[in-house]
């Protein structure tokens, strides 16, 4: 069995990442085996409350993660800090493979189980 990690960075996109979340919970019914990384950049519409009520019934897949960065430490960074995460929930990670999906993104049905395979 193959597991993916799923990368998801979020910010300020509420509406654009919902429905990103409902395309991760669709790939459920074919291929149960993922797990998310949802990192939230601060945004100033929380992202982890969305997360929570599109994918409440699979908590136990999902890590949380927050830059803490205000747009000031981010321009004087140049905005490496989503990568640092990002790298570090790959580390932490015990999956076989792992794609990053944008908030503004969405996965076909099918995706992660045609992938696997």
């Amino acid at each position: 069995m193959i597991s993916t990690l799923i990368l998801l960075p979020y910010y300020e996109r509420p509406k654009l990442v919902l429905h990103a979340l409902a395309s991760i919970a669709e790939q459920n019914k074919t291929w149960p085996h993922w797990h998310l990384a949802f990192i939230d950049d601060c945004s100033p519409t929380p992202g982890e409350p969305l997360v929570r009520a599109a994918l409440g019934h699979c908590l136990d897949k999902i890590t949380f993660l927050q830059t803490g960065c205000t747009l000031e430490e981010k321009r004087r960074r140049c905005g490496t800090t989503i990568g640092r995460f990002m790298n570090e929930a790959m580390l932490a990670s015990t999956c076989d493979l792992g794609i990053m999906l944008c908030d503004d993104d969405e996965l076909f049905p099918g995706y992660l189980a045609n992938l696997s395979a």
